[in-house]
């Protein structure tokens, strides 16, 4: 997966991963990614996601704790 290295906000430029749904083990989904972000070398370390009733609250998962499904437009805690 090749993204693009967008500068000092350590922002990686994964845009198709970008309002994915978050889900738990189980399917259900708790959340909508709203930003990856990224090491100097562009790689994704971390993904921030929007969770609660609303969105109102960002919470950042390590990219290794999920398994991302480009299909079903969504990633899996594990």
């Amino acid at each position: 997966m090749a993204g693009t290295k967008l500068g000092g906000d350590r922002s990686v430029g994964l845009e198709y991963c970008k309002d994915y749904g978050l889900l738990d083990p189980l399917g259900q989904e708790v959340g909508r990614v709203d930003r990856v972000f990224g090491n100097g070398n562009g790689d994704p370390q971390y993904v921030r996601v929007r969770v609660g009733i609303f969105g109102q609250r960002l919470v950042l998962i390590p990219v290794l704790e999920v398994a991302v499904d480009h299909e079903r437009r969504s990633l899996t805690l594990r």
